[in-house]
């Protein structure tokens, strides 16, 4: 990624990238966090590589933490039109394309490695091809990392989650996944799970390091579990009613373009989740929980709902991404 980025200002220095004479078309751009964390840094990369490739054609304006709204509402602006494109969590997404929920199964990913060749494979391909019929468009898959449990007074007892209330999503899956360990999931929206941590409405949390640092949730929570239990992927969507508007070439660069910033935003999300763990632990609030008798429990509590859900992806990509990553022998 950093070659492809010193080749595009290498370009521009020699003036074969000149900007474009005529007005630049203006590409309005959401997403849901904060101006310094790695989801903006990626979009940035994004942006800095399309009005580059486009030779100025293309000015990419960014709107950063919801500012034009929540992420269900931006979906409704992209398939008018009114947002040419946006990374979305796929979680976000189960109600409006049933197959993306795939992502959202407990314990589906060994490690990064084996998230990334899943996505960026057959098995994702699948996965973004059932977009087009809801007026999006799936470039790449993004990331905000492997989901951990913080909570107040729930870990160190033996019930483990059981009897808590768990702050979730909206989507089925992860309320099933709960469920399936005796808690009681709720659903809270991203900008509201701090006060109903602080207020006691709900018990416990499961979030990337990376959003719990952000949100600064640890301050109302006193316990960390790194239970790496699911993962929270970005789809990164395009208008369909915008894109196919675009020339051709124009097309192709403006996908290229999502799937190399992928790749950085990835690097960029994985380099920094350290250094939010240390920002964590460093306050005090919280202690690490470490209990692989409960783990081992969960993984296999929650592992059970997966047939519940075959239907409901489609019975087809489901039985095809077990068997991609059984293929990958749990690497």
């Amino acid at each position: 990624m950093r070659r492809i980025l010193l080749s595009v200002l290498f370009l521009v220095n020699l003036g074969w990238l000149s900007p474009a004479t005529a007005a630049s078309q203006v590409l309005r751009m959401h997403h849901d966090m904060p101006a310094d964390s790695a989801l903006h840094k990626g979009v940035m990369v994004f942006k800095q590589l399309v009005e580059a490739r486009s030779q100025g054609q293309y000015r990419v304006e960014v709107f950063a933490a919801n500012s034009l709204g929540d992420d269900l509402e931006v979906v409704q602006q992209l398939q008018i039109g009114a947002v040419q494109a946006a990374p979305i969590p796929s979680a976000k997404l189960s109600n409006l394309a049933p197959a993306l929920q795939m992502l959202d199964l407990p314990f589906l990913f060994a490690s990064e490695a084996s998230a990334d060749r899943f996505m960026d494979g057959p098995a994702g391909a699948r996965l973004l091809a059932t977009l087009p019929a809801r007026g999006l468009v799936g470039a790449s898959f993004w990331e905000s990392g492997f989901k951990q449990m913080t909570c107040q007074n729930v870990l160190g007892r033996p019930s483990g989650l059981k009897g808590a209330h768990v702050r979730v999503m909206e989507s089925p899956i992860l309320a099933a996944q709960f469920r399936a360990v005796g808690g009681l999931p709720v659903t809270v929206s991203f900008a509201e799970t701090y006060i109903a941590l602080q207020q006691g409405m709900v018990n416990c949390q499961e979030n990337p390091i990376v959003s719990i640092a952000k949100m600064r949730l640890h301050e109302v929570q006193n316990e960390i579990w790194l239970s790496r239990h699911g993962y929270l992927g970005y789809v990164f969507l395009f208008s369909q009613h915008w894109l196919r508007q675009q020339p051709p070439a124009m097309q192709a660069m403006l996908m290229q373009a999502a799937r190399d910033a992928a790749l950085e935003q990835r690097r960029i999300a994985r380099e920094e989740e350290s250094t939010y763990l240390e920002t964590i632990m460093a306050s005090g609030k919280v202690r690490q929980i470490d209990n692989p008798a409960l783990l081992a429990r969960m993984r296999n509590d929650m592992r059970a709902i997966y047939p519940q859900f075959r239907n409901a992806i489609g019975a087809g990509i489901f039985d095809a991404s077990l068997a991609d990553l059984a293929a990958q022998g749990g690497k």
